[in-house]
């Protein structure tokens, strides 16, 4: 296993791959349109089939597909999906649909009661068949980049469902129709849903849910008042919803989150005066929060805050003393505000990297910084302030380089944290594309989270090699 660009890649030898192959002989089947191999005179049942260019005229032999777990129509074209296509695959446990241009699901699809994984991402699907509510099993639903305005009414019960990506569906609006009792769901992505401005309060009764993705949500105004109870929540993502003004009251009884994304909340004018009873939070992203006039006292009290990122909040009046104690702090981005340094800076002795991008020229800085001894990178675009630093401080004030090298450092010290990286260094990963982001968020947590098609999508395209 390789990592290419940030994709894991398997690389494996021809005569490997040749042999694989050659044992799932009896296993896999590729049928292209109409088209079926002929493999000998016996009856032969498949358990994974890819069915290339398959469309409404299609004529699919149910006799390979009766043992069928995993079927794949990814891609195909027509604007109907032929109802026995699905008919025979009684045994079915996932279903690709991604990428056709089918404006509709077959009816049919109610009947295969084994299913646990459907994907229906970047398809032309308009709407889903109310028999879909037949699938008790169902683990996971794909609709990103859909076109579909409500998933049924209400969409469940689905006791079993844990993953649901409804990512960049603009003509879903009315959520409070959409929601019903999903008290199992995990993670829940709404990201770029451009028709969504408010959401129900049935939605804080998904007492499992860890991650909920609203990022780019910009017509989102408010967050609803129980938020708090979702008392698993460790992944919340509210990056870009510029309409949003202010958090729920209870959204300080998040007590499990970890990751905290703000960035570009532009009207965001304060946090809740108890933010600091989110004890758990390690990452926390507030760039560009341009109202944000003050942080709350309690602050202080994020005692396992690693990443604090600051950028851009010109409305910030004071430089909080209480950042001081923020002892386990690991990376801070104060660029392009214009405050003074807390002296209480010198008490974060676990600090390593510091962006100052933006700032200006203060004698100060360099007193304050020169005594923080265990601080390893500095960023700034002002070369008299590189010059007033202690030689234990790598200073960087290279263009491309200076709003991404405290992005890295966090991506990295997890890495080490995790036994991923060894002994290479940051400036191997200092130049790639994602690195340059400029941003100080864990390089977006969503992205890093399981996908469940994501193994059955490598399997079909080593089966295509």
């Amino acid at each position: 296993m390789v990592l290419t660009n940030g994709k894991n890649v398997l690389e494996m030898h021809s005569l490997v791959h040749s042999f694989a192959r050659y044992l799932s002989y009896d296993e896999l089947i590729i049928l292209e349109d109409q088209i079926a191999p002929v493999r000998s005179k016996k009856k032969v049942t498949f358990r994974y089939a890819l069915l290339l260019e398959c469309n409404e005229a299609s004529t699919i032999s149910k006799g390979f597909l009766t043992r069928a777990r995993a079927v794949s129509f990814k891609g195909c074209k027509g604007r109907k999906l032929p109802e026995e296509a699905l008919s025979a695959l009684r045994h079915l446990n996932v279903l690709d649909l991604s990428g056709c241009s089918f404006l509709e699901l077959p009816s049919s699809v109610g009947q295969l009661k084994h299913l646990r994984y459907l994907d229906v991402s970047h398809s032309a699907v308009q709407s889903l068949p109310s028999e879909l509510r037949h699938l008790q099993n169902l683990e996971a639903l794909d609709l990103s980049k859909t076109s579909v305005s409500v998933l049924l009414d209400p969409i469940g019960p689905f006791q079993k469902l844990k993953y649901l990506n409804l990512q960049e569906c603009p003509n879903l609006r009315d959520l409070l129709r959409t929601f019903g009792d999903l008290k199992g769901l995990e993670h829940l992505n709404l990201s770029r849903c451009s028709g969504v401005s408010e959401l129900p309060e049935t939605l804080c009764g998904f007492s499992a849910l860890q991650l909920l993705d609203l990022s780019g949500c910009a017509e989102l105004e408010k967050l609803p008042q129980s938020l708090g109870s979702l008392k698993n929540l460790g992944d919340l993502n509210l990056s870009g919803c510029s309409r949003l003004e202010q958090l729920s009251e209870s959204f300080h009884e998040l007590y499990s989150l970890k990751f905290l994304n703000l960035e570009s909340c532009s009207m965001l004018q304060q946090l809740p005066h108890l933010f600091g009873n989110l004890k758990t939070l390690e990452i926390l992203n507030l760039a560009g929060c341009i109202s944000l006039q003050e942080l709350p006292k309690s602050f202080g009290d994020l005692y396992f805050l690693r990443v604090l990122n600051l950028e851009g909040c010109f409305g910030l009046q004071e430089s909080p003393e209480f950042l001081g104690n923020l002892l386990n702090l690991e990376n801070l981005n104060l660029s392009h505000i214009s405050l003074e340094l807390p002296e209480a800076l010198i008490n974060l002795r676990r600090l390593h990297t510091l962006d100052l991008t933006g700032c200006g020229f203060k004698k100060s800085f360099a007193d304050i910084i020169n005594k923080m001894t265990n601080l390893k990178f500095v960023l700034t675009d002002d070369s008299r302030l590189a010059l007033s630093f202690s030689r234990h401080i790598i200073v960087s004030t290279e263009n491309n380089k200076q709003s991404c090298l405290a992005s890295h450092m966090v991506q990295s010290s997890d890495l080490e944290r995790d036994g991923i990286m060894g002994e290479t260094g940051a400036e191997e990963i200092l130049e790639t594309p994602e690195t340059r982001k400029g941003t100080i968020d864990r390089a977006n947590p969503q992205q890093e989270t399981s996908n469940p098609f994501q193994l059955v999508n490598f399997f079909f395209s080593v089966s295509l090699a």
